[in-house]
């Protein structure tokens, strides 16, 4: 098997070829694997095994753990630099706490609050992960507008 990094991932090769065998179960049918950035706005260093494309950072990170990440989970890259797989760069967190981690104490638009409070309706919150949200919220600073929202009676859908 021969990688081609064709987007300058940071990332122990031989780690990421015993990674594709124990994730692929059998050596790969192909001889040449590329590592290409795939994904949303961020883009992440992603390789195609099997017909399905893993990004780069979880298969390191599933490999070291020897287990398969629940989609629950994030991987999340200590340093920001999401070329950076390298195994040491890399902590399983849940999706609540990298939220937290990356969006305590910003201020976020109107429209990026009522997207995030949609997703969540619906969810059921252990007492334990309530007392957390609640904590990581104190001392945020919201817009004038959206104290404004906060205040409005809620109107019935007819």
């Amino acid at each position: 098997m021969r990688l081609l990094n064709k987007c300058d991932c940071i990332v122990d090769v031989g780690l990421l070829e015993r990674a594709i065998m124990w994730y692929s179960e059998c050596a790969p049918t192909y001889k040449d694997i590329s590592i290409f950035l795939a994904g949303g706005g961020d883009r992440y260093p992603t390789v195609k095994i099997n017909k399905k494309f893993v990004y780069v950072h979880r298969l390191i990170a599933m490999y070291v753990q020897r287990e398969i990440i629940s989609s629950t989970l994030v991987c999340h890259h200590i340093d920001g630099n999401t070329l950076n797989a390298s195994a040491e760069n890399i902590e399983v967190i849940s999706m609540a706490d990298h939220a937290m981690m990356h969006l305590t104490g910003r201020v976020l638009p109107d429209e990026t609050v009522q997207k995030i409070s949609n997703s969540q309706r619906g969810r059921i919150f252990t007492p334990e992960h309530r007392k957390r949200l609640s904590e990581s919220g104190k001392g945020r600073v919201f817009s004038e507008e959206h104290k404004r929202n906060l205040r409005k009676p809620k109107r019935k859908k007819q």
